[in-house]
């Protein structure tokens, strides 16, 4: 499978695009649409392309950003996915490759996955709604807003975008 337009949207959107390094909430050093050095495929991307890793104040395009984008969630988050829940209907998809992106593929494997793969979507949905919104140990405001809005992707199809699910 691969990621949709809409679901490549919707990952962007939350994350926000920042044109400049800086250190997310956690202090980890940040770029783009959240890309950091411990995304082998950023990793290499970057290397290939500077021949050393981020450092602060380095600058990146919004078109080179989506063009890691697509590139991160294809080779690592969304093959992730595929490995984890073989084939989903293209919203579940969407939504776990959002999961994965920001919690990491580890959490492919937490409860709100467990019950997504045993079929229990209402279950996994309101799993995911209510946990997994913490940064450093403090419950933040976006994190809460990202859950409850890929739980009712996972749930339902609603991407947030105003139109109806397909």
């Amino acid at each position: 499978m691969k990621i949709s337009d809409k679901g490549l949207a919707f990952i962007a959107g939350h994350e926000g695009f920042v044109s400049s390094a800086y250190r997310d909430p956690v202090g980890v050093l940040t770029i783009g649409y959240g890309f950091t050095m411990r995304s082998w495929v950023f990793a290499a991307w970057w290397r290939g392309r500077y021949g050393r890793d981020l450092r602060m104040g380095d600058r990146i395009t919004k078109d080179g950003a989506a063009q890691v984008l697509r590139a991160l969630i294809a080779e690592e988050y969304g093959a992730a996915v595929t490995r984890e829940f073989g084939p989903l209907p293209q919203h579940q998809y969407d939504a776990a490759c959002s999961v994965a992106y920001n919690l990491g593929p580890g959490a492919l494997k937490w409860r709100w996955a467990q019950a997504l793969k045993a079929g229990n979507v209402p279950r996994a949905a309101a799993i995911l709604r209510d946990n997994y919104n913490t940064a450093g140990g403090r419950r933040l405001k976006g994190l809460v807003r990202r859950r409850e809005e890929e739980a009712r992707l996972l749930r339902s199809g609603d991407y947030g975008d105003g139109r109806p699910p397909a």
